[in-house]
């Protein structure tokens, strides 16, 4: 047994431990234990390490079989202190918490592989075969393995189970073993629920867990009875409340007794309960070991329905409740039977189980102790004269070494009262401070002296250390005047010596925050900001900026964001040294406000006008797109257009071209025809044929030129200007000098190379040589002269003749000769003017319009065509005209007939 004496002849021998493993390390290869059971706890070293169980043993149940070593304890007796273990098959596992089972995921047995370190495995699956203390086969539907125990049995063949295994080297081989198990029964399975054997598993239910009423077999003492049909029962995994207990059970068991409990699992208000169906008294039974618990694990509900010890003073007491001041907070507990009276300031041990009191919802409101009899309440200290019977110590003192001293010993402080609050105040004594807090409202007022009684909580916030005294009881020993305040100057504010004395400090207001019952001021002294608090009257209006001098009880803050708080005892303690100047915060705040403002508006409109800007763009993208698809169409549409213009042009010409080509060599060819009919079928005379031939001759001459005419005016590089007055100075120079009259032509010495469409130029050829056909046969004129003169966009061309008529209406004759040339010539856009005087000749001016220059380098004189001369092709010209000239005055006055 642990702490079982033992001689030096026991040294070696192999002993069997069982405990709860409370503590497990490891270095290298050995682990260490210590196992902890009634008697006492015991360290054990397993030499070779405790394999796949390592992760499974802490705070599990195990036995262990090892050799002892005895240990010298403090009065120098040998006894069982430490054990020494091999390997893992030195222990088992008997039973682990609730918490390691949820701990460990559920794994399929497809997915376990062989691992190089520890690993645990939580498997389920149903037993298909056992091989007696050696395996079991387990499936899950997905695979099934074998897996190593030595414990395995019988019953456990066609059981569904969940097992916590883990891969252990044997022989050389690595096979997974089992540490555990127990039956299973899935949360969806409408099957039969396993038997939960521990308080453990009903505690970790869930709530919908609790309800499927999981049935219940559990051994275990109770360790109390109310009188309200409730128990509380504790194994060695924790304690459960029984709920709704009959009259037969209420009378038959008592705290203290062993008993067997049947039953099933329900919700609980709090935490889950067993609804016992039956209660055996199996005997006598040992109150489990209490659970040491302070403020924290009470209230945290954790130990709802365990058995505890809390140590501490006594508040307040009654007949069957005692107020019990623990470190952190104060526990009520509830006792059954008569109670002997307790002192306040009474150290007590106390026994008891925890009911955690909760709201409706489940939240935590407190925490009761009930104490199954006045044996379970031990006092280690008596103040059967009260509180104030105490030793006084002084402030400072508390600071000192004292071996008797604890958490829970009452100490007795003497001083004056520097501020006044609802249930707490601020004492000193001489130069030390410190804060009380009492047990109920406060009735003292600043320069108060007091005797107070509390439990000393030191804390070190920020380096320097502080107490607080708690839950003080209080009582009046006079009054006297405040001693004069520290002065401090802002280099010294943040030192901790000053915590909970009474200073003097100046420094600018910030601003005041007014509540129902406080007022506190923000203050800044050099680059700290702090707070001032006033708890009572009102503080005089001071101007955000005014210089103010402070006299408070220094309070230091509970972080490092709020450094210390002073405490003000009347507005009487706060005085104006010097008022604001007129740049105040708030003026400067307004302006930053207003110049925010400007911002804030001048971004919005900003994004107003981004926004307005993206929207038109998004339109403008829009509308070129659709203007760019407008103009490829309407490119498109100019490309058929001229495409179509050029094709009508086209036509147009060769329209032109076949008309000319009717017109002229038509005729002719058609008169040609008939010459050579007449001249086969006339007269045979030689006379007759010669002039039949002379006429043939000269029909196929006219024929000839007349094609020449046509295909000058179609040859591309003739459409220019010089290219025209060259042809019809050339023409007219040969059909005056065979008609035998004189001519003269008068032409521009440079003509610019402006382009002239086809059309006008077939007009204007037309309706030259209908002019030049009216002088010589009709107007019987001896001298012609053509004379050219070139306007902006247009050139005219003069054909003046001196002939003689004896029509008095030029109109007439223009009708007459020149209709279809005037007809032809204003359809090529120009004009056809004649005047004709009777006896003295005829002057017919053709107009027609001209197009851009094709190259304005190209420019050229008016008889050399497009060879670009300098002119002496004119003084050629007018050298041909005036040999023509000549020629004809050789023939006199008679004309030349075409």
């Amino acid at each position: 047994m642990i702490g079982q004496p033992v001689s030096r002849e026991d040294a070696g021998e192999w002993v069997t431990v069982e405990g709860t493993v409370t503590f497990l390390s490891r270095e290298g290869r050995r682990t260490y234990l210590e196992v902890r059971s009634e008697s006492g706890s015991m360290p054990v070293e397993v030499a070779h390490g405790a394999g796949f169980l390592t992760g499974l043993m802490l705070d599990g149940r195990v036995r262990v079989k090892a050799v002892c070593e005895p240990v010298y304890n403090a009065v120098e007796q040998q006894w069982v202190g430490s054990l020494a273990a091999t390997n893992v098959n030195d222990f088992t596992l008997l039973q682990v918490p609730e918490e390691t089972w949820r701990r460990i995921p559920l794994m399929a047995i497809d997915k376990v592989k062989p691992a190089e370190h520890p690993a645990d495995f939580h498997l389920v699956g149903r037993v298909e075969s056992v091989e007696l203390r050696r395996s079991f086969v387990l499936s899950d539907g997905t695979n099934e393995i074998t897996v190593g125990f030595q414990r395995a049995s019988e019953d456990m063949d066609g059981q569904q189970i969940e097992a916590l295994c883990g891969w252990q080297i044997k022989k050389g081989a690595r096979k997974l073993e089992c540490g555990l198990w127990r039956p299973y029964a899935s949360p969806q399975s409408p099957a039969a629920l396993p038997v939960l054997t521990s308080a453990a598993q009903i505690r970790w239910l869930q709530p919908s867990e609790a309800e499927r009423k999981y049935p219940v077999r559990i051994h275990g003492v109770i360790t109390y009875k109310s009188s309200d049909g409730k128990a509380n029962i504790q194994d060695g995994t924790g304690g459960l409340l029984l709920a709704h207990l009959g009259p037969t059970s209420m009378e038959n068991v008592t705290a203290g007794d062993y008993c067997e409990v049947d039953g099933t699992t329900e919700r609980g208000e709090f935490s889950p309960v067993v609804r016992p169906r039956k209660i055996r008294v199996l005997g006598k039974g040992q109150f489990p070991e209490a659970v040491l618990a302070d403020w924290d694990q009470l209230i945290s509900g954790g130990l709802d329905a365990e058995w505890v010890q809390i140590d501490g003073a006594v508040l307040s007491a009654g007949h069957n409740k005692l107020k019990i001041h623990v470190q952190g907070g104060s526990v009520e507990c509830y006792i059954r039977g008569n109670n002997p009276y307790y002192y306040p300031g009474a150290i007590l041990h106390v026994r008891g189980v925890v009911l955690v009191a909760h709201h409706r919802d489940g939240r935590i409101s407190g925490v009761t102790v009930n104490v199954p009899g006045q044996q379970f309440v031990a006092v280690e200290m008596r103040r059967p004269r009260g509180v104030f019977s105490i030793p006084m110590t002084h402030i400072g003192d508390l600071f000192r070494y004292k071996p008797d001293q604890g958490s829970e010993e009452l100490v007795r402080v003497r001083g004056q009262v520097i501020h006044a609050g609802y249930e707490e105040c601020y004492l000193m004594d001489g130069a030390s401070g410190m804060r009380v807090v009492t047990t109920k409202a406060l009735h003292a007022e600043p320069g108060d002296i007091v005797e107070v009684v509390g439990f000393p909580v030191i804390k070190n916030p920020f380096g320097q250390p502080t107490v607080t005294l708690q839950a003080a009881f209080i009582q009046d020993a006079g009054h006297a005047t405040l001693g004069a305040p520290v002065a401090v100057t802002a280099d010294a504010l943040l030192n901790p010596a000053h915590n909970d004395t009474l200073i003097r400090v100046s420094g600018r207001l910030l601003n005041i925050s007014s509540f129902p019952n406080v007022q506190l001021l923000k203050l800044q002294t050099g680059s700290l900001v702090y707070q001032a608090r006033l708890d009572s009257g009102k503080t005089p209006q001071f101007l955000p900026g005014s210089i103010l001098d402070l006299t408070g009880v220094y309070a230091a803050g509970s972080n490092p964001s709020i450094p210390f708080q002073l405490l003000i005892n009347s507005s009487n303690d706060i005085h104006l040294l010097a008022p604001p100047s007129w740049w105040t915060q708030q003026r400067a705040m307004g302006t930053v406000i207003g110049m925010g403002g400007l911002i804030v508006l001048a971004v919005v409109w900003i994004a107003v006008l981004r926004r307005e800007v993206k929207k038109r763009t998004i339109e403008l993208s829009a509308a070129n797109h659709v203007l760019t698809s407008e103009m490829a169409e309407q490119r498109r549409t100019e490309v058929e257009l001229v495409q179509t213009r050029s094709e009508r042009l086209l036509e147009q010409e060769r329209a032109r071209i076949a008309r000319d080509l009717h017109e002229e060599l038509g005729s002719r060819v058609a008169r040609l025809v008939l010459l050579n009919d007449w001249a086969v079928k006339g007269p045979a005379s030689p006379e007759a044929v010669t002039d039949h031939a002379r006429e043939i001759s000269a029909a196929a001459r006219q024929m000839i030129q007349s094609l020449d005419e046509t295909i000058w005016a179609i040859q591309p590089g003739h459409d220019t200007l010089p290219h025209l007055f060259n042809y019809a100075g050339e023409f007219a120079t040969e059909f005056l000098k065979l008609s035998g009259v004189r001519h003269r032509l008068d032409f521009p010495d440079y003509l610019p190379a402006r382009a002239v469409s086809a059309e006008t130029q077939d007009s204007v050829f037309l309706a030259l040589k209908q002019a030049l056909k009216n002088a010589v046969r009709y107007g019987h004129a001896t001298e012609v002269r053509l004379t050219a003169s070139l306007a902006e966009e247009s050139a005219t061309l003069t054909i003046q003749d001196n002939g003689r008529r004896r029509e008095q209406d030029p109109a007439t004759l223009s009708a007459d000769i020149l209709a279809s040339a005037r007809a032809r010539l204003e359809e090529a856009g120009g004009r056809l003017d004649v005047e004709s005087i009777v006896d003295n000749g005829t002057r017919v001016s053709l107009t027609f319009p001209l197009i851009a220059c094709k190259d304005p380098s190209n420019g050229t004189n008016g008889s050399s065509g497009s060879s670009g001369s300098n002119g002496s092709s004119h003084q050629q010209t007018n050298g041909a005209a005036r040999n023509g000239a000549a020629k004809n005055g050789n023939n006199g006055n008679g004309h030349a007939h075409l």
